[in-house]
């Protein structure tokens, strides 16, 4: 016997070996990836075995035994040694009473505390050009009968700290079950402690946790993934449970009862699984009391997604895409839907956190779809993303109580027409969030049945810093921002080309933004300092309503009036007295250019130099101490009143 020699070359975080860079599958999208053919050392007594169905194959010229049996020949082999299959081969008979051992189940084959590499011919599947080998595990006994009961046949079992190093290559794992039982019911397809695998497909499999990997700290380059199923209520990962980590790979169509119709992650000694390059498509969670269509994330460290595509997945509960804390990096999260009867579960339909925040960097979170609140997001911390064209049936059509930095809020939608609960219907871009150096636009919310929903266009209960606020519209209050509690705060902020309806249920509302008054207001207000609030629209008598304005401009609305409701202090708007406060103007606040979208102050402004000054505008580590456009706050000794500062020669933020 001799070895088989390979060429080496490194991929970072884990050295793998490959025959091929694809993944073919005939009935599935082919899978290419630039990931490099690594070898593991051999000794120089490493050997090879052969194994195929006639027993006389050895390909090549190498010098081997050829088996007939796979486990026979996995018994044999020794640390080191290569088990070929011939492609074409189907191992789904032999011994399977693998009774030892902390599985306490079945499997077709094992690998018992030694670190081989099994691999078929090719190194790959391509079951068209007849690429590839089989591993079939057992659904049921086939004596008795019963589907995932005690007698059921794991595919492959790895066990053992040695047998974390062994390489899979090439191989196709169908039709097995861990059981339904929590002891060696995990990864009906592979099971164990866990190991490197490369450029397989596992379907039709299932589970107690994990309908195809369960259990250990697996490590999958270029393989699909498909119809596998997690059966049990407790546990949950329709394809994969526990810590293990892919790339590159197909994960699509599989089955969760309960929660992650993909995956179900946790962490392992404080290290997130990692999941790169991954598309992880039309996976399902049917109960109504799970959450996770794609992905469920038990812990503190529940997995990092890096330019993955999570499209297409469905919760009967909570979080249509991502359940947990989970940090996603350059991902699109798409085309998810939560849903079910109550909606008192469905809440999110794109990112939701868990105990803690998820947090999404530099993403796309598009077309996604929510029964509850948060038709993209919910829980989540979100920096230099867009969050477009998502829809809800509560609050949030962009985001519910979340953090965004440096984003694209636009074209969300927020209707109650399911529901005629009190708590829906709010909030076209966000609700219950904070958002700075963001642009909100073009997001709506409609209502239908009850007096108050059909509120807030572009935001709810939420606080601006140097933000955009445009062109949003809402049925009934707050065209651009409506306020059902008090304390939230709004600088350096442009709202323009917002519209409101004129009433809903026959009470006039309207109202460009609109807070609360009377002796709430009083108490503490919400805060619009330094905003420019010009050429917005609404039906209703007033444009604002119930809130505090400190340097702030207020221009060209439809409504020429305010609510006797509002204090204003150093501001500009027709209609500001002493009796709104001190320092107010009335006079034209002489913008740069207003219908071509430029609400910078022109050089003959009374604006300019009148307003008051505070503390953090000298403070550059605090963002209000910049304008909109980035420029300091403090261009002079005294602030201008508005969004933005003079001297004015920087570039802009465009209002769409």
């Amino acid at each position: 016997m001799h070895r088989h020699s390979t060429s080496d070359a490194r991929q970072p975080e884990s050295r793998i070996r490959h025959s091929s860079p694809v993944t073919r599958h005939s009935s599935l999208p082919i899978l290419r990836s630039a990931l490099c053919i690594a070898a593991v050392a051999a000794t120089s007594s490493a050997a090879d075995l052969f194994v195929s169905a006639s027993g006389t194959w050895t390909p090549d010229g190498r010098e081997g035994t050829c088996y007939t049996d796979l486990r026979a020949a996995l018994d044999a082999a020794q640390n080191g040694d290569t088990v070929w299959l011939q492609d074409g081969y189907v191992y789904d008979s032999g011994n399977t009473g693998n009774t030892t051992g902390t599985n306490g189940g079945y499997a077709r084959a094992r690998i018992n505390n030694k670190t081989v590499i099994l691999r078929s011919e090719s190194g790959y599947v391509d079951e068209a050009a007849g690429k590839g080998a089989t591993i079939r595990g057992a659904w049921q006994d086939p004596a008795g009968g019963v589907a995932l009961g005690p007698d059921t046949v794991h595919c492959l079992w790895v066990n053992g700290a040695n047998g974390k190093k062994s390489e899979i290559f090439g191989l196709v794992l169908e039709g097995g079950s861990g059981g339904n039982t929590h002891t060696g019911g995990y990864g009906g397809g592979i099971f164990g402690d866990g190991c490197i695998v490369s450029n397989c497909v596992f379907r039709n499999n299932a589970g107690f946790a994990g309908g195809a990997v369960g259990n250990g700290m697996f490590t999958l380059y270029n393989c699909v993934l498909t119809n596998n199923l997690c059966a049990a209520l407790a546990y949950g990962g329709g394809a994969i449970w526990g810590p293990s980590s892919t790339y590159d790979c197909l994960i699509a169509s599989n089955r969760s009862v309960k929660i992650g119709g993909a995956i179900a992650c946790k962490d392992i000694t404080d290290t997130r699984p990692v999941y790169s390059n991954c598309v992880i498509v039309g996976n399902v969670v049917d109960n109504n009391g799970g959450g996770g269509g794609a992905v469920y994330a038990h812990n503190n460290l529940g997995g990092h997604f890096i330019n993955c595509r999570i499209s297409g997945n469905f919760s009967n509960g909570q979080s249509g895409g991502v359940f947990g804390q989970v940090v996603m990096e350059g991902c699109e999260i798409s085309g998810n839907i939560a849903t079910n009867a109550s909606q008192s579960s469905a809440n999110c339909g794109g990112v939701r956190g868990g105990s803690s925040q998820a947090v999404l960097v530099r993403c796309v979170v598009t077309n996604n779809t929510a029964y509850g609140h948060g038709g993209g997001l919910y829980y989540c911390v979100v920096s230099n993303s867009i969050v477009s064209s998502n829809f809800c049936c509560g609050s949030g059509g962009g985001a519910y109580n979340s953090t965004l930095v440096d984003c694209e809020i636009v074209g969300n939608v927020v209707s109650n027409f399911f529901s005629t609960s009190l708590d829906f219907g709010y909030g076209g871009g966000l609700h219950a969030s904070s958002a700075t150096r963001c642009l909100i636009a073009n997001n709506s919310v409609w209502a239908q049945n009850v007096r108050d929903p059909g509120c807030g266009g572009g935001a709810v209960d939420s606080s601006l810093d140097n933000c955009v606020v445009s062109n949003n519209w809402s049925l009934s209050r707050g065209a651009a921002v409506y306020l059902r509690s008090t304390g939230n705060t709004f600088y350096n902020c442009l709202f323009v080309g917002n519209r409101s309806a004129s009433y809903n249920g026959g009470y006039a509302h309207g109202f460009i933004i609109e807070g609360m008054s009377g002796n709430k207001v009083a108490a503490n207000p919400a805060k619009f300092v330094n905003c420019t609030i010009a050429d917005n629209y609404t039906g209703a008598y007033n444009a604002l309503n119930g809130i505090a304005l400190v340097n702030t401009v207020v221009w060209n609305n439809s409504a020429k009036t305010a609510d006797a409701s509002i204090v204003a202090t150093n501001s500009c708007a027709s209609y500001l007295t002493a009796t709104q406060g001190p320092g107010n103007i009335q006079d034209n606040p002489l913008f740069a250019d207003a219908p071509t979208g430029d609400y910078t102050l022109g050089p003959r402004s009374p604006c300019r130099n009148a307003a008051l000054r505070f503390d953090w505008m000298a403070a550059p580590a605090d963002t209000r101490s910049r304008d909109l456009s980035g420029a300091p706050r403090l261009g002079g000794a005294i602030p201008d009143m508005g969004c933005y500062e003079h001297p004015f020669e920087r570039s802009l933020i465009g209002v769409r």
